[in-house]
């Protein structure tokens, strides 16, 4: 596998992970002597993070089929030689 196809089929691991680091960072944070709990001020957010990471795991699925797809049909393709 070239560079990069592997630089095309991680591009979505890598957008899921600062998604996933973001919310981690942002789930409780201490001020002062109180704490900020992310889903007690927006309780909507406890179905949408998991919405985003059904997309984002639907299109990396979707990239991996089209992508294999394409292989087999550029396999499949007679040299223009």
């Amino acid at each position: 596998m070239a560079l990069q196809d592997v630089i095309l089929l991680f591009i979505l691991n890598f957008v899921g992970s600062m998604i996933a680091g973001a919310v981690n960072g942002l789930l409780i944070v201490r001020i002062d002597t109180d704490a900020f709990v992310l889903f007690d001020e927006k309780p909507d957010l406890l179905w949408k993070i998991p919405m985003i990471a059904l997309c984002i795991f639907a299109g990396e699925a979707a990239l991996i089929y089209f992508w294999q797809r394409y292989r087999i049909l550029l396999a499949e393709r007679p040299d223009s030689e």
